[in-house]
């Protein structure tokens, strides 16, 4: 894959995760919103988050994260060393 298409997918990926996320906060009511706006500010200010906003929260569309394979770790290290990271 060469850096052109590398950014593209990228952002395609970026722009795919951006709607998730606004199709999910869309999706909530107002209070399930205002839980999570109050979980959200807590967990800034390093206070315990309610359960009601962890509850409002894991129910995102939050993809797990996976490790890459090799060649995928090749990939991107090239890609970051062509681009003086």
């Amino acid at each position: 894959m060469n850096v052109t298409k590398l950014e593209r997918r990228i952002y395609d990926l970026e722009a795919r995760r951006e709607r998730e996320y606004q199709a999910y906060l869309e999706s909530l009511s107002d209070d399930q919103l205002q839980l999570a706006l109050d979980g959200l500010r807590a967990a800034i200010r390093g206070q315990p988050m309610s359960e009601a906003a962890m509850a409002v929260l894991s129910k995102g569309p939050f993809t797990r994260r996976r490790e890459l394979t090799k060649p995928e770790q090749a990939e991107v290290d090239r890609f970051v060393r062509g681009h003086g990271a």
